[in-house]
């Protein structure tokens, strides 16, 4: 059942006496749950509800259709999130072990096409603005500083270099032909279209040689594994990060340091010791 909350003005308000609050509405209800997002969108359409708070946000059909008419443009707020989804690779499991094959994947995978996948109905999670990451740090902490910083764009060219400078290229045609290079397993979050991103990423990086095996799991035991060092999982395919507050150390600590290793957070191993890898059953 839906529970409700309904909001009246303080009787003993005065507006003489207060000069900061106008006191608009007399009151207001607020209904918490009780829908889908579909629904609450149909009933704004209708006038019957004057806002919505969706966790992921409005449909993409309604998010467009008030974009695009000029008279409705005003009505809808965009809530920026500041959300970043990564593909992360396990520095401690081979091919990612070699910093020249992660340069490769980061230049191989073509990320303007995993965002059209996400920015079209009925596929976009709620009506959310997707962008390409050209850096892992919203620009948002630093004031856009680092808005025109792209290391890595898509460039399969570039990617193969970046594969033949590796120790798993072994005869110099930019592809990663070591044993390690077949089968590589990577989780992918049964969440969305991240399955069908999954398959153009594994197509992008079979063009440098890594064959992906896509293992596309449940919510509970995605994260159960890719969080769990003594999993070993080579690569993780989507891990979602976000801000609790909007500066550095909140959104890098957790990723890349020692104390991350603790909570699971840092999944791609950074910093882990050789005594806690051989503890995880490292070799």
């Amino acid at each position: 059942e839906p529970g409700l909350l309904v909001l009246v003005r303080n009787p003993s308000w005065d507006p003489e006496t207060d000069g900061l609050r106008p006191a608009y509405p007399d009151r207001i209800e607020m209904v918490i749950g009780g829908g889908d997002d579909e629904l609450f969108a149909e009933r704004v359409d209708a006038a019957e509800i004057d806002l919505v708070f969706a966790f992921r946000g409005s449909p993409f059909e309604q998010v467009a259709k008030y974009q695009q008419d000029p008279a409705l443009e005003d009505r809808l707020h965009v809530h920026a999130m500041d959300e970043g989804w990564a593909l992360t690779m396990n520095l401690a499991m081979p091919p990612f072990d070699d910093v020249h094959v992660r340069r490769a994947v980061n230049l191989a995978i073509d990320e303007a096409a995993l965002v059209d996948l996400l920015s079209k109905a009925p596929h976009d999670q709620g009506g959310r603005v997707v962008e390409a990451g050209a850096h892992i740090a919203p620009d948002t902490f630093e004031g856009s500083l680092l808005s025109a910083f792209d290391p890595y764009p898509y460039d399969p060219a570039a990617a193969r270099e970046e594969m033949r400078a590796s120790g798993y290229d072994r005869t110099d045609d930019g592809l990663c032909d070591a044993g390690v290079c077949r089968n590589v397993r990577a989780l992918v979050w049964d969440l969305g279209l991240l399955p069908l991103q999954a398959k153009s990423v594994r197509a992008d990086l079979s063009e440098i040689g890594i064959e992906l095996e896509l293992e596309v799991l449940e919510q509970d035991p995605f994260f159960d594994q890719f969080m769990d060092p003594r999993a070993r999982v080579p690569l993780g395919i989507a891990w979602p990060w976000g801000k609790d507050y909007p500066e550095g150390i909140g959104w890098f600590l957790q990723l890349f340091d020692v104390s991350g290793l603790r909570s699971g957070a840092n999944t791609s191993l950074v910093g882990a010791s050789p005594e806690q890898l051989r503890k995880w059953g490292y070799e």
